[in-house]
């Protein structure tokens, strides 16, 4: 099951309940600190967590999968690298991150124990 959202819509329900953005957003710089390494969001959206992280706090993530293209879009014009896909068959080989963010994605996927199976697949090995 893929839902797909309007990017604009997405940003406008987190800009207008910011306590859930912002406690969402220190969440997940509490679970990063102090040095995620290579982090790979898994479900990015529109990339609004991911610049908040990087604008507010240092903490950079660079690389996105998103299984819409028009949310990967914007995610895109806030500087992260995005590739089309879902968590469930992620675009990456092996060991290829360190980190990886799964922020609210389990309720959308068809199957959650695949997605996370995938998202182990390419942890490197320094990271487990």
């Amino acid at each position: 099951m893929i839902i797909l959202f309007e990017a604009s819509k997405y940003d406008s329900w987190f800009l207008s309940n910011q306590y859930v953005l912002e406690s969402e957003v220190l969440l997940i710089k509490y679970m990063l600190e102090p040095n995620p390494g290579r982090v790979l969001s898994v479900g990015c959206g529109s990339g609004l967590f991911e610049f908040i992280l990087r604008t507010r706090y240092g903490i950079r993530i660079e690389d996105c999968v998103e299984p819409s293209p028009d949310m990967a879009r914007v995610a895109e014009t806030r500087g992260l690298r995005v590739k089309i896909g879902v968590a469930e068959n992620l675009p990456f080989p092996d060991g290829e991150f360190d980190t990886v963010l799964l922020n609210g994605v389990l309720d959308y996927v068809t199957d959650d124990v695949k997605a996370v199976k995938e998202a182990y697949r390419f942890l490197s090995l320094a990271a487990i």
